[in-house]
């Protein structure tokens, strides 16, 4: 076949105008009506322009680059923030209905020299599976199905995804040649759709819609009756396309010059809508071992982007300190921080905790600890994703070893209870906790087993104070250090912590039910401060710190990685000082958020990196 002269009509400048869209009845072009879930309509510059795409990871869409271009069909689109506004409409075949979602893209990736982009949604998708990628070359006489979303025979905006099929007449280096069947052509609006081929395993992308000649579309001179169509081959950049979804897109929680930011916290609401990061920050010293005049501040995300940031704490006297905090977020944006505070300097710490509102207003304060006396240290928090019930963790002694507490909270003005939970005399330190829509808190701490080694210890409880879950161990044998929890939001939880049972520290995962019922423990590589994220299907996600960067890794609820996220380093080779201190949060769809600190500077000097872009979703 000829190679077409032009492009679609969308890629020369024509936009589908909202006031052109029908509800006529018509028979596409392509054929009949398509019913893929993972086939995306793209609105590009709100309605200037429009594409579609294939869902290929829960938070990306891959599509064709020329859809983004300033002068459609010509030039390289530049990567990062798209130029214009860009929404994508996925699960919902049928365009009057309400199903499926409707997300927005932050962030183009495009390929050097094809014509395909990969597409980064603000938010990933649940209910949906991303459509495999194929890794095989298709082949003359092929055929493959084309669902999308652009014009049909006699509809300029159709409102319904539709789908043809087409014979594959060449392949030539990254292009396919294609022939429309019984009148099936590719029209405007279809560019970037997904070819399909479907195989044993299921269907896959074998190619992505690129230009043709549009014979029999809207709009299209009668006199042209070509039904040809140029598409791009997917199969041999398979890699590129997993390298993309695999990357971490890093950027600055908060860029202030000369502060020191360290030990940071994230959490993620359970509608994924909302992601909340604290961490300590010295914005008064100028050197970074100086710790007189920490602050604790916080940064909330909403719908992909940052809101707003302020400090949760103020100055105090003499050498005080504001440390060690953590935080919880609700899905209407309302967050819960906790903090170690020696706010006299007199190096005694209390465990406060304040809300804040989703417009960065403080909402309530209380002082957690009871007793004053003594130390009380490393506060974790966790909060009823469907109440308004939180629960605080925290080490304290006075002269005895260290043991944990835990403080029950109906509301920030409510506290129902706190007590001792680590039976034993021994010492019982760096706790963590979670909390399901149960109500129940789940508290995992280290225990000194004597001889200097100590192991990880499980204990739930439910808001009453009454024992929920029987004190246990997740097993595994030599010193266990930096145990971590979280929790879903039927009350499944999974912990992580380091093992050291050959001479080497592993990362460890278990995956329990909320009744308590454990599956396998996953042992993965080597590795310290290993901090955990689960989805809603009880799949674990695990970062962790190995020398000075950061790793990550997906695990299902029976301890197998089939399907997950395979362990992945998240830190750039280029970075030549440490990458430290990981933490991780996970919406129930499978998206993850990351931060670590950064050495910034030879003078030692940390930042906090904010990640987004990953899925706990194997290639």
């Amino acid at each position: 076949m000829k190679r077409p002269t032009r492009r679609l009509a969308l890629l020369s400048g024509l936009a589908l105008a909202a006031t052109a869209v029908t509800t006529t009845p018509a028979a596409a072009v392509v054929g009949g009506d398509g019913d893929h879930a993972f086939v995306v309509r793209l609105d590009i510059g709100n309605g200037a322009r429009a594409c579609s795409g294939a869902l290929v990871a829960p938070g990306w869409v891959l599509t064709a680059s020329s859809c983004f271009s300033a002068t459609p069909g010509t030039g390289l689109p530049p990567s990062g923030a798209p130029p214009q506004p860009v929404t994508a409409t996925v699960g919902r075949p049928d365009l009057t209905t309400t199903t499926g979602v409707v997300r927005n893209v932050l962030r183009l990736v495009p390929h050097e020299s094809r014509d395909l982009m990969m597409a980064q949604l603000n938010l990933s998708v649940p209910g949906v599976t991303p459509v495999a990628v194929s890794s095989t070359a298709p082949t003359a006489g092929e055929r493959l199905t084309l669902p999308a979303y652009g014009r049909t025979a006699t509809e300029w905006a159709p409102l319904h995804q539709h789908a043809g099929t087409f014979t594959v007449d060449a392949v030539t280096g990254g292009d396919l040649a294609l022939t429309g069947q019984n009148g099936a052509a590719v029209c405007a609006g279809d560019t970037g759709g997904p070819a399909l081929r479907t195989t044993a395993s299921g269907v896959e992308v074998a190619a992505v819609n690129s230009r043709s000649w549009q014979g029999g579309c809207f709009g299209t001179p009668s006199t042209e009756t070509r039904t040809g169509a140029i598409d791009t081959r997917v199969d041999d950049v398979r890699p590129w396309i997993a390298n993309v979804a695999l990357g971490v897109h890093w950027t600055d929680a908060a860029t202030v010059s000369g502060d020191n930011q360290t030990d940071s916290a994230i959490a993620t609401s359970n509608n994924g809508a909302t992601t909340a990061v604290v961490w300590e920050d010295d914005r008064l010293g100028t050197n970074p071992a100086d710790t007189v005049g920490t602050n604790v501040y916080l940064r909330l995300y909403q719908n992909g982007q940052p809101k707003f940031t302020r400090a949760v704490t103020g100055t105090g006297t003499a050498n005080w300190k504001h440390i060690q905090p953590d935080v919880a977020v609700r899905d209407d944006g309302t967050t819960i921080v906790t903090y170690a505070d020696d706010h006299d300097g007199n190096g005694y710490y209390d465990i406060r905790v304040k809300t804040f509102d989703a417009a960065a207003r403080e909402t309530g304060s209380a002082l957690v600890n009871a007793n004053a006396a003594g130390q009380q240290q490393n506060p974790r928090i966790a909060a009823d994703p469907n109440g308004t019930g939180f629960a605080i963790a925290f080490e304290t002694w006075n002269g005895a070893p260290k043991q944990v507490r835990l403080a029950f909270y109906s509301a920030i003005t409510a506290k129902k209870w706190e007590q001792i939970i680590s039976p034993g005399a021994g010492p019982s330190q760096n706790p963590d906790v979670a909390m399901g829509s149960n109500g129940n808190a789940v508290v995992v701490w280290e225990m000194d087993t004597g001889g200097g080694s100590f192991a990880i210890r499980i204990r739930g409880f439910a808001p009453d104070g009454t024992e929920s879950l029987g004190y246990r161990a997740p097993g595994g044998t030599g010193d266990q250090r930096d145990a971590s929890v979280a929790a879903d939001f039927a009350g499944n939880f999974v912990v992580g912590w380091q093992n050291d049972s050959t001479g080497n520290r592993q990362v460890a995962v278990r995956s329990y039910t909320a009744a308590g019922t454990g599956g396998a423990t996953s042992y993965g590589p080597n590795g310290a401060e290993p901090k955990v994220g689960i989805d809603g299907q009880r799949r674990a996600v695990v970062a962790w710190r190995y020398g000075g960067e950061v790793y990550v890794r997906g695990v299902n609820a029976d301890g197998t990685t089939t399907g997950r996220l395979p362990t992945l380093r998240t830190t750039p080779a280029a970075n030549s000082n440490p990458d430290v201190e990981p933490a991780v949060a996970v919406d129930p769809a499978g998206a993850i958020t990351l931060t670590h600190t950064k050495t910034i500077n030879t003078a030692g000097f940390n930042q906090i990196q904010y990640g987004t872009g990953l899925s706990n979703f194997g290639w």
